[in-house]
Parts: structure tokens; sequence; C-alpha cells
């Protein structure tokens, strides 16, 4: 897959999580009927998968990190997927300014490439189909990309 498919496949994805083709780094949501909870960033990572607490503790080990000492006193609660957070508006704005940050928003290319977009890859080049081993098209491997974000 080249540059663009990969592009084109991820902002397939990123338009179904955040309405926006490149994603939208600063959303923050929380949905009653969602199983993750809280949701943040470029793809929307969940405080209920133990993902947000990566995101957020990667961001603060980030030199330039300029949200990161106001961020850094809920990493222990983000460990733990303290669901109260859900209803912190204070953590909520904050993740909302630290995503318009340009160092939040490599962070994040570099948390959902690694945590997601490799996975998805792995998988699709394992799936089988009409005799045929591995999905290589940006939609089919977008679609096991929207799987496993």
């Amino acid at each position: 897959m080249n540059d663009l498919e990969a592009s084109t496949a991820k902002a397939i994805v990123n338009i179904f999580e955040t309405g926006r083709l490149l994603g939208n780094y600063a959303s923050v949501v929380v949905n009653p009927k969602d199983p993750g909870h809280l949701t943040h960033g470029r793809s929307q990572t969940t405080i209920a998968s133990g993902n947000l607490y990566t995101l957020i503790a990667n961001y603060c080990g980030a030199p330039g990190a300029e949200f990161a000492s106001q961020l850094q006193r809920y990493l222990d609660r983000l460990q733990a997927r303290d669901l109260s957070l859900d209803n912190d508006m204070d953590l909520r704005s904050l993740l909302e300014q630290a995503g318009h940050d340009p160092t939040m928003r490599q962070v994040q290319d570099l948390f959902f490439d690694s945590a997601y977009w490799k996975p998805a890859n792995q998988c699709a080049a394992n799936i089988t189909l009409a005799n045929q081993k591995g999905l290589t098209t940006a939609l089919g491997i977008a679609t096991v990309y929207d799987s496993v974000i």
C-alpha cells in the first residue's frame, strides 16, 4: 500500500470517528451508550480501553508538550480507568486544548499508527478470502482498521 492509499484508508476511518477527513485531534466525546466512555483525539481512543492513559502518558513525556504539567495529575486515574472522569469538565477542557498543541498532534499520529494502524495491517495480511491470503486494497485495510480502532 502506498502513502496515498494509507492516507485514504485512515481518512475514511477519521470521518467515521470524528466527521473530519484528517480527524479531530481536539475532539472529546462522552456518549452514555458508548462502552468506551470518555474518548479523545484524531480517531477517538477511550478511557475504558486504557489507551487514553497511554496516549496522555506519551504526551506528558514528550518534549515541548504545552499541557503536560496539567494533564500529569490525571495519569493515575486514567491508568485506573476511572470512569468518573467522564464528567470531569476540567479534564475534558484540557484534552480539548491539548488537541491544538502541535506536540499532541505528533504524539497522536504516532500513537494511532502504533496502537491501531500497524495491528490492523497485520490482521489484514492474515485474512484469507476466496483462497487468497491477505487483504491488500485500501478499502479492505480501512475496514479492518475501523474494526481494530
